[in-house]
């Protein structure tokens, strides 16, 4: 679950609506590689890289010690990573490819844990994309590093829309974004570390450079939970009464 903190309630996203928010965004990105292989399957990974969080974010969890829900940054490690497994799994039932991009992407997450549960899933998720690799034959470490890079990419693109609160000035952006959007070295077409974002009102924002097409518009499905009702009835509860709502940004150049 994607958290922002308002004056007497949270905003709450679904992972899995920031995975298919950020295929939104993929859609109409205009530096695609010269040979997409593989852009099926690409898409295909970052709209479901996060699919194994549904079942987690039906139900979510409250976090006593930051008198908060548990976010995606800050939930236990052990029911995150059956969580990333069996998202992992569920993709590698439609596109094993995809699969492989998404194995790529979590055992980044945690490859600096020392706990054994973390060290297990470093080791199952290096055999699966073996696994896969052989499978597959002939891919370039190379396309599968410029294929990776797009589902960062547009993991943090989404993450971007997501987690700062629309209008807000860049200065109160979260810690991630305070230098603006991160290119990876690998993404073609685009020579720049970072893309700098700005809202020049709540509904839009406005980038520079500017990497798609044309203005495009998202609509990002979210709940409003207030805090009284989570004293009331306790947060899933809370959470399941709320109702949903979209919020609507435009996506323009500056």
């Amino acid at each position: 679950m994607i958290i922002r903190k308002q004056k007497d309630a949270f905003l709450m996203i679904q992972q899995h609506d920031h995975g298919k928010l950020s295929r939104e965004l993929f859609r109409h990105w205009k530096h695609m590689p010269a040979s997409p292989h593989h852009r099926d399957s690409v898409s295909f990974a970052i709209s479901n890289h996060d699919i194994g969080w549904l079942l987690l974010d039906r139900k979510p969890r409250w976090n006593n010690e930051a008198n908060a829900p548990y976010s995606f940054l800050d939930y236990p490690l052990e029911p995150k990573l059956t969580a990333y497994q069996k998202g992992i799994e569920m993709v590698e039932a439609e596109d094993s490819y995809a699969a492989l991009l998404c194995s790529k992407h979590y055992a980044r997450f945690v490859e600096h844990h020392e706990s054994n549960i973390a060290k297990n899933f470093i080791e199952t998720e290096a055999m699966r994309r073996q696994r896969i690799m052989d499978s597959l034959g002939d891919v370039e470490q190379e396309e599968i590093a410029k294929d990776y890079a797009l589902l960062q990419l547009f993991d943090d693109f989404s993450l971007l829309l997501c987690m700062n609160e629309p209008g807000d000035s860049v200065e109160k952006f979260h810690p991630f974004f305070q230098k603006g959007l991160r290119v990876p070295q690998k993404i073609e077409g685009l020579h720049t570390d970072y893309i700098q974002p700005q809202w020049d009102k709540p509904s839009r924002m406005r980038l520079n450079p500017f990497p798609f097409g044309d203005p495009f518009s998202l609509a990002i499905p979210f709940k409003t939970v207030r805090e009284q009702s989570i004293a009331e009835n306790g947060l899933k509860n809370a959470y399941q009464q709320a109702k949903n709502e979209i919020l609507t940004i435009q996506i323009h150049p500056t």
